[in-house]
């Protein structure tokens, strides 16, 4: 498992944005390659591991998902923002936790475009109900608009 998935996991737990930041454009600066969250998945178990049975534990984390989420996009990590918008939408469906799982399809819809995988960006958007919306670049964008 990647250290710097397990240590964005933890930032995101702990809701340090800023210091999140400066690690993935350290990352990025140091080795644009090797600096990405592969193994997000597996740090989200482990988290969730440590967090059994304390639900509203799963909901925090789920909430600072979210937030890398929205942070991903607004630097224009749109393969990492990808990445996460899924572990969002799976961990929501397998914890029964919806708060943000249309958001997250939304979210994983625009950045799967913004990556050229248009089949994945429709077979996605199909799920999303219309009027969807998600704040990025000072204002809102809605799934019609995608």
């Amino acid at each position: 498992m990647s250290s710097l998935s397990t240590r964005i996991v933890s930032l995101s737990f702990e809701l340090l944005y800023d210091e999140l930041e400066r690690l993935l454009r350290a990352a990025r600066a140091a080795s644009p390659e090797e600096a990405s969250l592969a193994g997000l998945p597996e740090a989200l178990q482990e988290k969730l591991g440590q967090l059994e049975g304390l639900r509203s534990h799963v909901r925090y984390l789920l909430s600072g998902l979210n937030a890398l989420n929205f942070n991903l996009m607004e630097w224009e990590y749109w393969r990492d923002a990808e990445l996460v918008s899924r572990e969002l939408v799976r961990l929501s469906l397998a914890y029964d936790e919806v708060f943000f799982l249309d958001d997250a399809r939304l979210r994983q819809a625009a950045c799967l475009k913004r990556l050229g995988r248009i089949r994945d960006f429709e077979n996605i958007e199909r799920e999303i109900p219309a009027g969807t919306r998600f704040w990025m670049r000072n204002r809102f964008w809605y799934v019609e608009e995608i």
